[in-house]
């Protein structure tokens, strides 16, 4: 085997390696929509939050102050930025960046970034999660590299063709408030402890940091607004979450679907659909909620399904199962989310509140789903 052809041996390069993974850095990843609390926040020992000042001409002694407390916690000072930005013309906008989770880290650089915002991506999960957006009316906190962030939504317009006296709806605009933190202690530092127990193999709550975790960045993904996420890519996304909530490490398709089944009825989820649902209504949107997410993980089906499936076609599904275009519609689909993503969110928090309290523990997780 020969050598790289560059004017470096292989022996420099190994030490080249191994001097950039032993390399500490500390990432800033800038957050939008958050109301931050005046004082910088302390997560563990690598890990802070630090609010934006609003203007360039606004660099007192709270931005100071914020600076100098990351400093003291993490070695080192980032600037987490402006919120009001101005224009040569003078012309103000908003940015919407309101603050930066810090993270100190061991190892490349490019490791480092892509290991800090993914931890950021999962510290916003948790938090939406365990206090969701939507309860406060409240826009939903996510990275901003990318600026301005959105913070009002100017809904479709539409109008009935048929109806030749229809007036226009939809002409409205809906702002929306900054997302107000946990205010509890155990919530705010959720994130930051299952990140700690998952990455700890030999812990004893790796599996259950890790179920939460998974299935609290599926819930993200989908609630999110805005968000360009097509119906199938829902469902096929809350699968994906159930299949985490009952990992017990006993590898795929080893009794997960026993193990939704204890815990959804340990936790009386259906029955409390019972009143807006029947059980047959239920029942229907299980099924086909396996079926959208077949279509959706192995065929060009998908589109069809989101375009609405034409009802004289039929579809070929996995174990010789038949089913119509009528009753894969986008009706259908609409109707089936809402259900699956209930009662992926119930056992989410579920899960994630007992990590929470009582500390993450693999022992009761799998308790919840093996008899």
């Amino acid at each position: 085997m020969s050598g790289p052809s560059a004017d470096i041996s292989w022996p420099q390069l190994l030490a080249t390696l191994r001097e950039h993974a032993q390399q500490r850095w500390l990432v800033g990843v800038p957050i939008a929509n958050v109301a931050t609390p005046s004082k910088y926040l302390e997560f563990g020992v690598s890990a802070g939050l630090a609010a934006t000042v609003q203007a360039d001409d606004d660099k007192g002694i709270h931005a100071r102050s914020h600076r100098l407390a990351m400093e003291r916690h993490l070695g080192a000072r980032l600037f987490a930025g402006v919120r009001w930005q101005e224009d040569n013309d003078g012309s103000g906008w908003d940015s919407c960046r309101t603050a930066m989770l810090a993270f100190a880290e061991d190892g490349s650089y490019a490791l480092c970034l892509e290991r800090a915002i993914s931890r950021a991506r999962y510290t916003l999960a948790v938090w939406c999660l365990l206090k969701p957006p939507s309860e406060q009316g409240a826009l939903w906190p996510t990275i901003c590299e990318w600026e301005p962030q959105p913070y009002q939504i100017n809904h479709i317009h539409f109008k009935q063709l048929d109806v030749p006296s229809a007036s226009e709806q939809g002409n409205s605009i809906t702002v929306y408030d900054l997302y107000e933190l946990p205010s509890d202690e155990g919530s705010l530092s959720a994130p930051f402890a299952a990140i700690n127990a998952a990455m700890d193999p030999s812990g004893p709550g790796a599996l259950h940091a890790r179920a939460v975790l998974s299935a609290a960045w599926v819930l993200y993904s989908i609630e999110r607004l805005p968000n360009d996420l097509q119906r199938t890519d829902q469902l096929l996304l809350l699968g994906t979450a159930i299949e985490a909530l009952c990992d017990i490490g006993a590898g795929a398709n080893a009794g997960g679907a026993d193990r939704w089944t204890r815990i959804t009825d340990l936790l009386g989820i259906w029955r409390d659909l019972a009143g807006p649902y029947t059980q047959r209504e239920i029942q229907d949107a299980i099924k086909l909620a396996k079926h959208l997410r077949n279509i959706a993980a192995h065929s060009s089906d998908t589109v069809l399904v989101n375009l609405d499936y034409p009802p004289t076609l039929t579809r070929k599904l996995p174990r010789n199962i038949q089913r119509t275009g009528e009753q894969l519609s986008l009706a259908r689909a609409v109707a089936t989310e809402p259900i699956i993503r209930y009662a992926v969110c119930e056992v989410a928090v579920h899960l994630a509140q007992r990590g929470v309290h009582h500390g993450w523990d693999d022992t009761w997780y799998q308790s919840q789903l093996v008899p």
